[in-house]
């Protein structure tokens, strides 16, 4: 073979080795592409996919248990199961001196029905925070003969709601109420007029209940919060509602209405109703700011200065319980009893020549003085 002949079959065998080598590298990295993505498919199948339908299934089933906690501590008013103020007709009873109970009881309620709901899962925390219902769960494993894929069992699913915000809201609202009607005798027609419009008087039924001046209330959420309740077709968004009870007991005596003054010569014949006061307070003064005046006592005339010293006359006089009965008094600063009407002739001297003069009565019960209704001016 000459020496080009020589060159040429070389050439030819470099080549043909150069193909076979090729045409086998490839065959190789095909056959690792196909089982690279046969392991993706069965792992994505058969373990992560798995994993995100227990994780759907568990978000699914806290959002009802959510719904269902917020629902049932409203309608109890903040509380698993009784008030620690009492309860009224089976109602909530919300006092001042003793808090609300509603975050404790959301969080045990929530732990109850989740461990009903999904008994295998033990969550080690549950709450409800910032619009959030949350709960830290174990680890998972879904695993299968190649695969395995660990998931945290946690949730956290978001609610138009803050249980703070919303019962620090009704708590205002509600003592601010009390201090407006508790020291009304009618206490229902007060109720209606002060009453915001987001409650109504007595239970979510629409009864009345009223015991001992302890009044129930039903309130939709003050942030307009609604949630979805009932069923299947039936289930509808519906606002949230509140029901508890207020208790309306008055620290004082009820103001006295329907006082009457008549002049008598030089003297002044005062008329008002007989209540179960211990005794009554007659005030009286030519101060021109007390015309129109009503509410507490010491909120009307000016304390640390008297009026005497400014030129004025004031006067607090002690009307004891009427122990004689008779409609023609004849003993001056004595109480009479006329019917169910209080009769006292009030006699003072230094009272000639002034006007106008203006009068009020109050009632004095267990050391409580009621407020003043009005005052009657005299010219």
């Amino acid at each position: 073979m000459n020496k080009k002949g020589a060159i040429l079959h070389w050439t030819f065998a470099i080549f043909l080795v150069a193909i076979i080598l090729f045409l086998s590298l490839q065959g190789r990295q095909e056959n690792v592409s196909l089982v690279k993505g046969e392991w993706q498919v069965e792992f994505l199948q058969d373990n992560y996919f798995q994993a995100e339908r227990e994780l759907l299934e568990i978000d699914a089933i806290a959002k009802e248990v959510g719904i269902s906690v917020i629902g049932e501590i409203a309608s109890n008013g903040g509380y698993l199961e009784s008030s620690s103020c009492g309860n009224v007709n089976g109602v909530a009873l919300w006092k001042k001196d003793c808090l609300l109970g509603y975050d404790g009881a959301t969080v045990t309620l929530a732990e109850t029905l989740l461990e009903q709901q999904l008994p295998e899962i033990e969550f080690s925390e549950v709450g409800f925070t910032n619009g959030l219902f949350w709960a830290k769960g174990p680890e998972q494993n879904v695993s299968t003969e190649d695969n395995s894929y660990f998931y945290k069992a946690s949730f956290a699913i978001p609610f138009d709601y803050n249980l703070n915000e919303e019962y620090n809201q009704l708590q205002q609202d509600a003592f601010t109420l009390v201090a407006k009607c508790q020291a009304a005798e009618n206490l229902q027609e007060c109720l209606n007029e002060e009453k915001l419009l987001y409650w109504e008087v007595g239970n979510c039924n629409g009864d009345y209940i009223e015991i001992d001046r302890k009044v129930v209330f039903c309130a939709s959420s003050p942030f307009s919060v609604r949630l979805p309740f009932g069923s299947g077709t039936y289930r509808s968004f519906q606002h949230l509602e509140y029901q508890f009870a207020l208790d309306f007991t008055p620290t004082t005596p009820f103001s006295l209405v329907g006082v009457t003054v008549d002049k008598v010569g030089e003297d002044y014949l005062l008329q008002f109703p007989l209540t179960d006061a211990e005794s009554y307070r007659l005030h009286y003064t030519d101060w021109p700011d007390v015309m129109g005046a009503e509410g507490i006592v010491e909120e009307i005339f000016p304390q640390g200065i008297s009026l005497d010293s400014r030129g004025f006359v004031e006067e607090h006089v002690s009307i004891d319980s009427p122990s004689i009965s008779s409609c023609s008094p004849d003993v001056a600063n004595l109480a009479y009893l006329c019917d169910d009407q209080v009769l006292y002739l009030l006699k003072d001297t230094g009272l000639v020549g002034l006007s106008p003069l203006s009068f009020a009565v109050t009632a004095i019960k267990n050391s409580e003085e009621s407020p003043i209704s009005e005052f009657i001016t005299m010219e």
